[in-house]
């Protein structure tokens, strides 16, 4: 995991950055959001590719049509 979650000085916010490239994800955030960006990134790395469903507001459109 090459991923850091570090504290910003003098705020209540967090950095999420690559140790071993030094790019920076998240630059303030809360570390809840930090932690689900750091999963997201890890499932992402190894292989994970998001779903391309339809939304639930999309498929309603899609049943009035017919």
């Amino acid at each position: 995991m090459p991923y850091t979650i570090r504290k910003v000085r003098n705020k209540n916010c967090y950095q999420l950055k690559n140790s071993i490239t030094g790019k920076v994800f998240s630059k303030c955030t809360s570390i809840e959001s930090a932690k689900k960006q750091l999963r997201l990134l890890n499932a992402v790395e190894h292989g994970w590719k998001p779903n391309k469903s339809k939304t639930k507001k999309s498929k309603r459109k899609s049943l009035r049509k017919k």
